[in-house]
C-alpha cells in the first residue's frame, strides 16, 4: 500500500463515524437522495463525496467535520515542513477549492462526542474568501509565506515546541499553525466564521 493509500485510508476510518451520522441526518431529512464514496484517485483531487439532492444529481462535496467550533476549516499546507522543502504538500482542502473540484463544502460540528450541527456553503464562495485571506498574508510585514521566515530550520522549531499558534488575521478569518499530537509534521489552517459567508446554510441543528 502506498502512503497516499494509507493517508486515504486513515482519514476514512478517522472521519467515516461522525460523518455517516451526518450523511444519514441529511438524507433522513431529505436533503440528500443518495450518497456515493470517492475513488482513491478522486479522493486526490480534493473531493470527499458524490452526492444526488432531489432536483439534482452527481454533485461533487467536500465534507469537514469540526469539534466544538462552527468555523469553517480550510487545510493550506499538510505536511509542512517549510515553504520550499520538497516534502511540504499543498493542503487538499485548499487544492480542491482552488481548482473548482467541489460545488458544496459541508461542515459538521460535534460537541462532547455528540452531533450538534451542519451546515454548508457554496464551494466558490468560499475559495473567494480563502484567495483574498491568503493574498493579505502574503503581503503583511511579517509574511510567513516567505522561505526565509517559515524555512526548514524554523519549522522544526515549531514543530518540535509549538502545538497551535494563529499566525495571521484580517480581524474576520484566521491562518493558524496546528499540529496534532499524533503527528510528525505541522500544516496551516484556513478558518473562515459562518458570519462572513452569504450562502451558508444551516441544514441540522440537535
Amino acid at each position: 500500500m502506498s502512503v497516499n493509500e494509507t493517508s486515504f485510508v486513515n482519514r476514512k476510518n478517522v472521519s467515516d463515524k461522525n460523518t455517516n451520522e451526518c450523511i444519514e441526518i441529511l438524507t433522513n431529512i431529505k436533503h440528500f437522495k443518495d450518497v456515493r464514496p470517492v475513488t482513491l484517485e478522486e479522493d486526490k483531487t480534493g473531493i470527499d463525496l458524490w452526492v444526488d439532492f432531489p432536483k439534482k444529481k452527481n454533485v461533487p462535496i467536500q465534507f469537514k467535520i469540526r469539534y466544538n467550533w462552527p468555523d469553517y476549516p480550510v487545510v493550506i499546507a499538510q505536511p509542512f515542513y517549510g515553504w520550499g522543502h520538497e516534502n511540504t504538500k499543498k493542503g487538499r482542502d485548499i487544492k480542491a477549492l482552488f481548482n473548482h473540484m467541489s460545488e458544496y463544502y459541508y461542515v459538521g460540528v460535534t460537541k462532547n462526542n455528540k452531533l450538534i450541527s451542519v451546515s454548508r456553503c457554496e464551494s466558490k464562495e468560499l475559495c473567494r474568501i480563502c484567495t483574498k485571506l491568503i493574498a493579505k498574508w502574503n503581503r503583511t510585514k511579517d509574511n510567513w509565506d516567505k522561505p526565509e521566515i517559515f524555512n526548514e530550520l524554523t519549522t522544526k522549531k515549531w514543530i518540535k515546541n509549538k502545538r497551535n499558534e494563529k499566525v495571521f488575521s484580517d480581524g474576520k478569518c484566521d491562518i493558524w499553525w496546528k499540529k496534532n499530537w499524533n503527528e510528525k509534521y505541522g500544516k496551516f489552517n484556513l478558518y473562515v466564521p459562518p458570519k462572513e459567508l452569504v450562502t451558508y446554510e444551516i441544514l441540522y441543528e440537535a
